[in-house]
């Protein structure tokens, strides 16, 4: 059982090496967004002002609008969206179902949700900061289909680039040399939009 505050990814308590190697991999988010059908009106970004957030909104000239809402500081999801951005999120929440559940209820039938997490299969790199990260068949069947929606399109990305000499101080990082070269430091990435007919049981 996990214990303590889970908190979103923040520039600020990030070193200067950190946020650029985050950085250096926003264009991977916004491609997906481009090659699965784009957007359409109104967009919204759940978490802080972010620099993913700016750097969407240049990249695709499009005007984003935040929300910062989570498991810890809402009753209910209460805003309009046409496209919901829901990148490195979840696995902060301590109810993440719930939270699932709220946006279903908030999208209309053809809202898309492009929602992003990291992939569990990354032995011994679990970040400390998150309550808990899923394997993609996990993350459909626990959060997904409960909550009503479904998957439309989903890929892995690149969420941060990798430097190899970290791996080589020490006993635990050379371990991790193992699963990185098997699964990568993906991200998975869904285009995911409301499954009317279950949502209407």
């Amino acid at each position: 059982m996990r214990t303590g505050t889970a908190t979103k990814f923040n520039p600020g308590y990030c070193t200067d090496n950190e946020l650029e190697r985050v950085e250096g991999c926003y264009e991977n988010f916004a491609n997906f967004i481009l090659e699965h059908g784009g957007w359409n009106g109104k967009i919204v970004d759940i978490g802080k002002d972010n620099p993913k957030r700016r750097f969407l909104e240049k990249y695709l000239e499009v005007e984003i609008e935040t929300v910062d809402y989570s498991d810890f500081n809402f009753d209910v999801i209460n805003f309009e969206a046409d496209c919901i951005l829901c990148f490195e999120v979840i696995e902060h929440l301590q109810n993440p179902l719930w939270f699932m559940k709220q946006l279903a209820q908030n999208m209309k039938s053809d809202t898309i949700l492009y929602l992003s997490t990291p992939n569990r299969p990354q032995v011994m790199r679990w970040n400390p900061r998150h309550f808990r990260e899923y394997k993609p068949q996990e993350l459909i069947d626990w959060l997904l289909n409960p909550a009503s929606l479904r998957v439309e399109n989903m890929a892995k990305i690149e969420a941060l680039k990798i430097k190899w000499v970290s791996f080589l101080t020490g006993i635990r990082p050379l371990i991790r040399i193992i699963p990185q070269f098997l699964w990568g430091g993906k991200t998975q990435i869904y285009k995911i939009v409301k499954d009317i007919d279950t949502f209407l049981e």
